[in-house]
């Protein structure tokens, strides 16, 4: 239990703090839970790992996270999924998400993960605990029977329309093969497989049940994959159905290419349309006139360095930089200070220094670069990063980018 000079009290929850949880929950975000609905979203919350901020005696405010592992260039590493983070607006503004952020952030460094990661609600919140955004998503909406597809094609792959749960292990393989070359993915624990099949149909509006494509080689080896509802819909006589994907995979272009000349050509459908894309994906580059896809970009994952020396070395850089670090942290102050970075191929280390800096960065610039797909010459163009060593900032940039480029499929 922690106590702020304001008075918020913040402590560990228990089974018996579930429906103080959940009405903090609920009310925050707007919704009323189903037991029935929510029961697979539910059994994935860890209560040991929850928070609850007091005031007054009353829940006023509540953080949890899942404990997971995400592909990072050239590996894994242990991430604190920061979930259900929400505050009664009875009391913003009083310091209550600081108190709650503060504490958790040392619980994680505690557990031994150097890396913390959420979907942000409302992206302006995170900066100031130190997150940074580390990965950015697509959204498409593609019209239906738009044929001009260009790429390689295998005429001897096969497609064919499965159940979830009949595609279960092809999702399964194709996924595995993705995280070790895409950073940003989480691995996928038993639990969270049924999450990501869960379908109650009070979330469906209005659509089918959730179904599943297969795209498979000769061999019967899933080469890609897409999970997706249709919702039928006609006007004046006219088909205005929509595909919606949730979810898609593939291990080369050519099965790529098959899995969405397939879904862009469905009878009785009007438009495909995926809230979740990597932005490299290759349909942009497969229709001859990506426009007609109207992407819209959007956040996605932001990320947080809690234990800056392991998760340097978690992770591998394709370009080597050698220099000195001066790292701000006020939430994190074992974080802080400078730092001397030797990072390579084979990984990162970094040691306590009283060298000069090369450059001054926030720890969030840092997290937001952490996966590879933030660039830091950019921040620094935004005046985030300082620069005292020409050509600093544009070594240690090229040493954490990465390609393929960072995505997370799902929100968690």
């Amino acid at each position: 239990m922690t106590t702020s000079r304001s008075g918020i009290v913040v402590a560990g929850c228990t089974d018996a703090d579930w429906p103080l949880v959940q009405r903090i929950d609920e009310t925050a975000f707007g919704y009323t839970g189903d037991a029935d609905e929510d029961a697979t979203d539910l059994a994935l919350l860890e209560l040991d790992r929850s928070l609850l901020a007091w005031c007054d005696g009353e829940a006023v405010g509540h953080t949890t996270a899942y404990t997971l592992e995400m592909s990072v260039p050239g590996g894994q590493v242990p991430v604190a999924g920061v979930t259900w983070v929400s505050v009664l607006a009875t009391h913003r503004r009083r310091g209550v998400l600081t108190e709650l952020m503060r504490r958790q952030t040392v619980d994680i460094h505690d557990r031994g993960e150097p890396v913390a990661a959420l979907y942000a609600s409302e992206p302006a919140i995170y900066g100031r605990f130190g997150f940074g955004l580390a990965s950015r998503r697509l959204s498409l909406s593609v019209e239906h029977g738009y044929q001009q597809l260009h790429g390689p094609t295998d005429p001897a792959l096969t497609s064919r329309f499965v159940t979830p749960s009949q595609a279960r292990a092809d999702i399964e393989h194709v996924y595995a093969a993705t995280r070790a070359v895409r950073a940003g993915m989480p691995a996928r624990p038993q639990p969270w497989w049924e999450r990501t099949v869960n379908d109650p149909k009070g979330r469906r509006e209005g659509a089918s049940e959730l179904r599943a494509v297969v795209v498979s080689d000769q061999a019967g080896r899933a080469r890609a994959y897409a999970l997706f509802a249709s919702r039928s819909d006609w006007a004046d006589g006219t088909v205005r159905g929509e595909i919606r994907v949730r979810e898609h995979g593939y291990l080369d272009v050519a099965a790529a290419h098959a899995l969405w000349q397939l879904l862009l050509n469905v009878d009785l459908v009007g438009k495909v349309t995926h809230p979740n894309v990597a932005v490299d994906d290759v349909l942009l580059q497969l229709l001859d006139n990506p426009r007609r896809a109207r992407p819209l970009l959007s956040d996605s994952v932001y990320t947080r360095l809690v234990d800056l020396p392991a998760a340097l070395a978690a992770r591998t850089y394709d370009v080597e930089f050698h220099g000195v670090v001066d790292v701000a942290d006020d939430l994190a102050p074992w974080n802080a200070g400078r730092w001397e970075l030797a990072l390579t191929p084979d990984g990162g280390q970094c040691r306590r220094t009283d060298k000069d800096p090369d450059l001054a960065v926030d720890v969030r610039c840092l997290g937001a670069g952490y996966l590879g797909a933030t660039s830091l010459v950019t921040l620094a163009a935004a005046g985030q990063v300082e620069q005292a060593t020409p050509g600093s900032v544009a070594a240690l940039s090229r040493a954490l980018a990465h390609e393929p480029v960072a995505h997370c499929p799902f929100v968690f």
